[in-house]
């Protein structure tokens, strides 16, 4: 069995890394339900954040694109459900918000509020 690469070892800022610890936490203690909610979560704080000027489309993109490689390295086998992975493809495209092409802040919105409702 492949050893896990951990969060230490992926070249982000170390505040990425603390704010998806939580998620990496739930995946390795197989606690899925909670790691989709707290995916949730980061897109409502990254909604939030991008909509009060509190955090750049750059940094928001950093979560999700954290979060996406690690899900990749570490569990490619595993399947969140296509809102989850709707909401991540949506979140790694953050760094070109404004483009014609890039995420919406609605869809994240409305995807996390998805997961949350059940």
């Amino acid at each position: 069995m492949k050893e896990k690469k951990r969060l230490e070892e992926y070249n982000f800022s170390d505040g990425t890394k603390k704010r998806i610890e939580p998620i990496a936490e739930l995946l390795r203690t197989a606690r899925l339900f909670e790691a989709k909610r707290e995916i949730a979560k980061l897109a409502l704080e990254v909604y939030e954040g991008i909509k009060n000027g509190a955090l750049t489309p750059r940094q928001a993109d950093d979560y999700f694109s954290l979060l996406d490689l690690y899900l990749d390295d570490n569990y490619p086998d595993l399947d969140l459900g296509g809102v989850v992975g709707d909401l991540l493809f949506e979140g790694i495209n953050l760094h070109d918000l404004g483009e014609s092409y890039s995420a919406d802040l609605e869809i994240i919105r409305e995807l996390a509020q998805e997961i949350i409702e059940g």
